[in-house]
């Protein structure tokens, strides 16, 4: 009996005849959705809400904050131009630097030894 498997096989595989295109279309529409789920909860809500709160930091800057850019410049701000989006940032005694508010980063950290020494360094020479 079990010899007669692989011909029973094949009958059924031939009585139900080609894929229709219609499943075709199915299968694609149901991959085509899979993707649009994956991309929005795996890539876009994360992005969306990273963007939110660099934005939400952004409008809580003020005078006095210690912050670092994109460059890696480390400053105190010395004043915010919310109009013109712009920061001007006191990097050293007398020496300031203007950016633009989109690449203040983060606020410092206090008591981080790296960004003392830098600090100390800076204000040496």
């Amino acid at each position: 009996m079990l010899h007669h498997l692989p011909v029973l096989s094949s009958i059924i595989a031939q009585a139900q005849g080609p894929p229709s295109t219609a499943d075709f279309i199915k299968q694609m529409v149901l991959m085509a959705a899979l993707f649009m789920v994956v991309y929005i909860f795996l890539i876009k809500r994360p992005q969306d809400r990273r963007t939110k709160e660099h934005e939400t930091f952004l409008s809580s800057l003020k005078r006095g904050d210690k912050v670092v850019t994109t460059s890696g410049i480390i400053g105190t701000v010395a004043s915010v131009d919310n109009d013109k989006g712009i920061v001007t940032l006191e990097v050293a005694k007398g020496m300031q630097l203007k950016f633009t508010k989109s690449h203040v980063t983060a606020f410092l950290k206090t008591g981080d030894k790296e960004t003392e020494k830098a600090e100390s360094a800076g204000s040496a020479s």
